[in-house]
């Protein structure tokens, strides 16, 4: 441990005496101070010697990379605290950049400008995937880019297909455009063939077609109700249908 100050040498009818009292211990660097913000204690290492009576300082990041600014510390005889600190969580800088995955595909984006720890800003789940809509909310947290993809849904498309039973036969009901999950459109029975009636709704749901109800009937004739275990429907108390 190293010394400033100085020692006071007297002389007093030929005995000389020392004053050590202005001798105080410097801080030594590569000590480890500990040093709350945050809300959590970090351990500090001094980069330098700091002389008793005066004051060094830190960056926040060295203790913790999810801070900006600076920590002052004072020594006194040896002995290390915290005066102050300006430690803040560090925001997202422009142009860092990040990478979203969604399903089977990945896309890497970068921000156009800073965004401040906790802010949050939208990218279209279609920038990943085009077979999913909404959106995707990235939130920076302490200078890092985190990604939540809960409202992204899969779309339903042309080429996705609900089974109808009608009659003793099974068709394929297929949507003419692309649909939003949610979404759903009325088919005309008579589609499927001139002696049926009625229309048949389908519905989009998490990337499945499904027909919560069937109305089809034929001429002179009188339907009976029953319920068809229908596969891509996601809740059979909704698979009611009308036979000949």
């Amino acid at each position: 441990m190293g010394y400033g100050g100085n020692i006071v040498l007297s002389c007093n009818e030929g005995l000389m005496t020392a004053d050590t009292s202005g001798c105080l211990a410097f801080c030594a660097s590569g000590g480890s101070v500990a040093a709350s913000f945050g809300g959590a204690s970090h351990a500090v290492s001094l980069s330098a010697d700091i002389v008793s009576g005066s004051t060094g300082t830190e960056n926040c990041g060295d203790a913790d990379s999810g801070f900006e600014g600076v920590l002052t510390f004072s020594c006194t005889n040896g002995v290390t605290s915290l005066d102050s600190h300006t430690c803040t969580e560090r925001a997202c800088a422009t142009d860092l950049s990040y990478s979203l995955v969604l399903g089977s595909k990945t896309s890497t984006e970068t921000i156009t400008s800073q965004v401040a720890h906790a802010g949050t800003f939208t990218v279209t789940c279609a920038t990943v995937d085009t077979d999913y809509d909404n959106d995707i909310t990235v939130t920076c947290l302490k200078g890092a880019l985190s990604a939540d993809y809960s409202a992204c849904k899969p779309a339903c498309l042309t080429t996705n297909s609900a089974i109808l039973p009608l009659g003793s036969n099974n068709v394929d009901v297929f949507p003419t455009a692309r649909m939003a999950d949610g979404e759903s459109f009325t088919k005309q029975c008579s589609d499927f063939g001139g002696q049926h009636g009625g229309t048949v709704e389908a519905r989009v749901w998490a990337l499945w077609l499904w027909l919560p109800a069937a109305w089809w009937a034929a001429p002179l004739m009188m339907p009976t109700r029953w319920t068809s275990p229908l596969e891509s429907s996601p809740d059979a108390s909704q698979r009611t249908f009308w036979t000949l």
